[in-house]
């Protein structure tokens, strides 16, 4: 990968940058099982592992979310000049509207109770705030989000997205 970068005269991040979505997903959901990998191909970026997870927030959040993974954002969050909460971090618009969206389209027989708590076991000062009132802070980043997510799965699996702008509608 670093002789194809030295030929096309891009470093070996630039050459994954189309792919973070994909990419940083998979280091972060094996970032405490496997941190060997999230070195590796951090070294090959020629970047810290730290300055991955903060590049690639906004696409890694969402799941980190949803796994509960407190530890992990909060180590995201030490990477800013003045350090973030978790609550901090996942309130940024961008940040909120992809974890609203990812979390929408997650299959649940109440929806809003899930995602509540979800976010609830990630920071406490999630508590008290309604899914209503998360929503409506960002809901056209959110509706782009779910269509992007709706153009990303498959038809089969198109379905389940379907979710989500029914529960923005309600909220």
């Amino acid at each position: 990968m670093s002789k194809l970068a030295q030929q096309r005269s891009v470093t070996p991040a630039a050459l994954c940058r189309p792919f973070w979505r994909t990419l940083s997903v998979i280091v972060a959901k094996n970032l405490q099982s496997r941190p060997y990998m999230a070195e590796q191909l951090c070294d090959l970026l020629g970047m810290r592992v730290d300055d991955f997870l903060r590049l690639t927030e906004v696409f890694v959040l969402p799941h980190l979310v949803l796994s509960r993974k407190r530890d992990v954002i909060a180590r995201i969050g030490g990477t800013y000049k003045e350090v973030k909460t978790p609550f901090d971090i996942c309130s940024e618009k961008d940040n909120l509207a992809a974890i609203l969206a990812f979390l929408l389209c997650q299959p649940s027989s109440e929806p809003q109770k899930m995602i509540m708590s979800t976010l609830s076991a990630v920071d406490s000062a999630f508590d008290g705030r309604t899914l209503a009132e998360l929503v409506r802070i960002e809901p056209i980043l959110i509706a782009c989000d779910l269509l992007k997510g709706l153009g990303d799965m498959g038809k089969d699996n198109g379905a389940r997205v379907c979710v989500g702008p029914r529960m923005q509608a309600v909220c």
